[in-house]
């Protein structure tokens, strides 16, 4: 027969087995891969998993599906580094949907491109918009400058101006800097090119804003 000691040490042991293993189907469900959203560069926006190494590369290696059946250009939503005021961002992303259906739909709209061998999808779709540096803000952003972009450059800066702009104007004015980002010039800063307010007229005909 056992001693009540050494059967105390049994029933104890038998607990103690039973609570690991109660404690590893409690941590179960944690330990599952956790749902995550992402935008591949085409636009598409994709449901993946974070999960093991293995299951990753098979599903690199599988066709990304996109979350709907929408057209994938409707996907595409400005890219911003930075932080933009309230009121930058909120003109940013309304004026920037309005645009991307100019150039979209438009064929005279999307014709002004044509030129730098590039389309006005494309050119939005690249571009960055970001707030600029305070020195920027106190040289350039005078005289009502909204927005400036270096030719050639895919970073556009919003000044704080560009908050005080409706939708369509907005609009018109993302238009005009995407046309900076193909390689258009402007007067003064080159000789014989159009200056801004001839730019955006020609936008505003071309694109009906």
């Amino acid at each position: 027969m056992s001693s009540f000691p050494s059967m105390r040490r049994r029933i104890l042991r038998v607990e103690r087995n039973t609570l690991i293993g109660i404690g590893l189907l409690a941590l179960a469900p944690t330990m599952a891969p956790t749902p995550a959203c992402g935008e591949n560069p085409a636009g598409e926006s994709t449901r993946v998993t974070q999960s093991h190494r293995a299951l990753a590369g098979a599903r690199r290696a599988a066709p990304l599906q996109p979350v709907s059946n929408e057209p994938i250009s409707l996907k595409i939503a400005p890219h911003t580094s930075g932080p933009l005021t309230t009121r930058s961002a909120r003109n940013l992303f309304m004026g920037f949907s309005v645009a991307l259906d100019m150039v979209r739909e438009k064929p005279s709209c999307n014709a002004l491109f044509e030129p730098f061998a590039t389309s006005g999808v494309e050119e939005m779709k690249t571009s960055f918009y970001v707030a600029p540096t305070v020195g920027e803000r106190r040289e350039l952003c005078i005289g009502g400058v909204t927005a400036f972009t270096q030719v050639g450059s895919r970073v556009t800066r919003l000044c704080p101006s560009f908050g005080d702009l409706d939708r369509e104007a907005a609009a018109l004015l993302l238009i005009h800097e995407a046309l900076h980002s193909a390689g258009m010039p402007e007067s003064p800063s080159t000789a014989g090119a159009l200056t801004p307010s001839e730019i955006s007229r020609l936008v505003k005909n071309a694109c009906g804003l």
